[in-house]
């Protein structure tokens, strides 16, 4: 059994729903769904793996098990604390469109950070 197979099984019952269901929902084909099972194939088409990582709500990068985690670790925490902080959020959203004297006269109004 093919290890995609195993990540289709996996969603599926973490969504307490059956195969067949989810390839009726989502428009993949359940032939195809069960040759990857048997082995008779070992990926699926591109329609079909985006069909059911829709379904799944996912990236077809991640139903494939190939999505790699952000190489900078600082970068990935910024990230997410940008997303998590919606004060941040916004001043990271507008400032986009800010020239960069703009952005040098914001900077110079901020308090300083410490060094650590």
């Amino acid at each position: 059994m093919d290890n995609l197979y195993k990540k289709i099984e996996e969603l599926c019952n973490q969504s307490n729903i059956s195969l067949n269901r989810m390839c009726k929902e989502s428009g993949a084909a359940q032939g195809s769904v069960s040759d990857l099972k048997s082995g008779r194939t070992k990926i699926l088409s591109a329609q079909n793996l985006s069909k059911i990582a829709t379904y799944f709500n996912i990236t077809v990068d991640e139903l494939l098990g190939t999505k790699k985690p952000p190489a900078d670790q600082e970068l990935a925490d910024f990230l997410q604390e940008i997303h998590d902080r919606s004060d941040r959020a916004v001043l990271f959203k507008r400032s986009k469109y800010a020239t960069p004297e703009q952005l040098k006269a914001i900077l110079a109004l901020l308090p300083k950070e410490e060094e650590e």
